[in-house]
């Protein structure tokens, strides 16, 4: 066989693509006839034709090529977040997973054998958090029929490039008659706790409200360091550890959101996702606010607020509209009764913020001046609602849609579409209620970052967020300078990835080769997205980096342009004309709340 050319530049391709085709097909074949990945020696004759060589066994294990996106996750963890941060959600999801396995009935020693996966569902990349796709795909395999599962989980999560490194398990007959009563009996279940959602979601909101309204009467300033750890550990037994209902209604909501888009695929629906947008923006044939969701309600309630400033307090306005540090002493002495009713925003919605779940934000609890800077957006009077029609006009579609249809499909559609709102709606509100969860354990943490720094282990107490959860236990336990020096090291490391250009939305380990290409501009210069609320805006664009740093005015009028966005994000959104956000998803908690 006479050798192959090689350029003298060594940039000639070698291969064609049909050789390079063939030799991955053969490689795959020797991989499964031979029982694992094989180091092959091959040659190409001078008609192209390939011949195989010499196979034998890898001497060295082929990393696992794991793939870490963010395009959930980041509407909770925007952007660099802090140690303690990292390390409490964490674990929180790792907590809240084992929960969700045991409610399906799996073996103890299942969830035992899954401990690898359940502590590393999160990873941290240059300080920002994403999710290790890869073990949210190991945990789906428990799940019956892993494919629809993995797409619906996809659909939800926003996750635009499906990940194929993990595949269902090849079984034989015999393997899935033997599986069969076991995931016939885990599907039951699931199905069981989803019947069971309504009251179980009420007996959750009890329990919680009763916690939190304890939890806050406590006086955290004067608690020791050991008080506080137990007032965590408290938080952790009566709430963290009992967070099954939220994370069922979670997978229903993965579910119903997969069946509703089948359905509505299966009787003509061009694009179910906008068809949903629209669907879900309301009850049809009432009013947009007949039953606003719970995650609504602290923007109603603001809203409120504007109201009752602009009407019974007008001499306020000038000092409302240009908040200062000074502004809440001095409400509270010129309009005491308004004042009151502040407090009892913030005592109910304080912690509703941008980025409410990294524990570094501060909230309106730590600083109230916050809550004046969101209310300048409600002092005008609010437009006249336009959504009102958006769900009527979508059930006129669809019941023009089912009208040709049998009885039996137009039921199992309108079933998955009131399962989806049913279940969209005890998400927003458990989602608020994971919000005030996040700010308990904020304000435990604040308090013991005054306690380690009145010892001298840090030298403020905000530095406490710059350690991990297991390091303030122990700084507790063992006061001393190096704490105050691991504070500063971490510091400084994170304000380096703040410094540098932010990561991809999904990084690759190990990474890919790239291929730099410039985007070719489309041939009518128009860019498109996934729409989320029909219509057509126009205005002048303001690209948003920092929504704590944007000031109401300037949004106002405007098409807001930004990278991300949660729920907290809410005081802009009044005031602008449209919301552009690169990543996310049509059922992003934002996007919710903005249409």
């Amino acid at each position: 066989m006479a050798p192959i050319g090689v350029e003298p530049d060594g940039t000639a391709v070698l291969l064609s693509p049909s050789a390079l085709a063939e030799l991955y097909h053969l490689g795959q074949y020797l991989e499964a006839a031979l029982g694992g990945p094989q180091d092959v020696e091959f040659a190409q004759d001078q008609a192209g034709h390939l011949w195989l060589v010499q196979a034998r066994p890898l001497t060295q294990p082929v990393p696992e090529v794991v793939v870490y996106d963010n395009a959930n996750i980041q509407e909770s963890y925007c952007g660099v977040t802090t140690p303690l941060t990292f390390s409490f959600a964490q674990r929180a999801y790792a907590t809240v997973y084992r929960q969700t396995m045991r409610t399906l009935g799996l073996p103890a020693a299942t969830v035992a054998a899954h401990e690898p996966v359940i502590t590393n569902l999160l990873a941290l990349q240059q300080g920002r958090i994403y999710y290790n796709l890869n073990n949210w795909y190991r945990g789906l395999l428990l799940l019956p029929n892993f494919r629809q599962s993995k797409a619906d989980m996809e659909r939800m999560m926003g996750v635009l490039e499906p990940v194929d490194f993990v595949r269902d398990q090849h079984k034989t007959l015999s393997q899935q008659l033997a599986m069969l009563p076991r995931l016939a009996l885990n599907l039951g279940r699931l199905l069981g706790e989803f019947a069971r959602l309504p009251q179980r979601v009420k007996g959750f909101q009890a329990r919680f409200e009763a916690e939190y309204q304890r939890f806050y009467q406590l006086p955290l300033a004067d608690l020791s360091a050991a008080a506080l750890l137990r007032e965590i550990e408290h938080l952790d037994a009566a709430l963290l550890t009992r967070w099954t209902t939220p994370i069922v209604n979670d997978f229903r909501v993965m579910m119903a959101n997969g069946a509703a888009t089948r359905r509505l695929t299966q009787i003509g629906v061009a694009d179910a996702d906008e068809f949903l947008s629209r669907y879900l923006a309301g009850r049809p044939g009432a009013p947009a606010e007949a039953a606003p969701l719970a995650s609504l309600l602290p923007a109603l309630a603001l809203r409120e607020l504007g109201r009752v400033a602009r009407q019974d307090f007008p001499a306020l306005l000038p000092l409302l509209h240009a908040p200062g540090p000074a502004l809440p002493a001095q409400v509270a002495r010129l309009a005491p009764a308004f004042h009151r009713q502040v407090q009892h925003y913030i005592a109910r919605y304080g912690d509703r913020t941008m980025g409410e779940l990294k524990l570094e934000t501060e909230t309106m609890r730590t600083n109230e001046t916050l809550f004046y800077s969101y209310l300048e957006a409600y002092l005008a009077p609010p437009p006249a609602a336009a959504t009102a029609s958006l769900p009527t006009q979508a059930a006129a579609e669809l019941a023009g849609l089912l009208d040709p249809k049998s009885w039996l499909l137009a039921r199992q559609v309108r079933g998955s579409l009131a399962a989806l709102r049913a279940a969209v709606a005890r998400r927003e509100a458990l989602r608020l209620e994971r919000t005030r969860l996040f700010g308990m354990y904020r304000a435990a943490y604040r308090a013991l970052g005054q306690r380690l720094a009145a010892a001298g282990s840090l030298a403020t107490p905000l530095d406490v967020f710059w350690l991990t959860e297991t390091e303030i236990r122990a700084a507790a336990h063992a006061s001393g300078p190096q704490w105050a020096a691991l504070a500063a090291t971490r510091q400084a490391e994170f304000g380096a990835y703040r410094a540098a250009p932010a990561p991809a939305g999904r990084l690759v380990v190990p990474s890919r080769p790239v291929v730099v290409a410039g985007a070719a501009p489309p041939a009518d210069g128009c860019l498109r997205g996934t729409g989320c609320y029909p219509g057509e805006v126009r205005g002048e664009v303001v690209v948003i980096t920092d929504p704590a740093q944007a000031a109401i005015g300037a949004v106002r009028g405007r098409i807001v342009a930004a990278l991300r966005t949660d729920p907290g994000w809410a005081a802009l959104f009044p005031g602008c004309r449209a919301v552009l956000i690169e990543r996310g998803s049509a059922l992003s908690h934002s996007v919710i709340l903005l249409r």
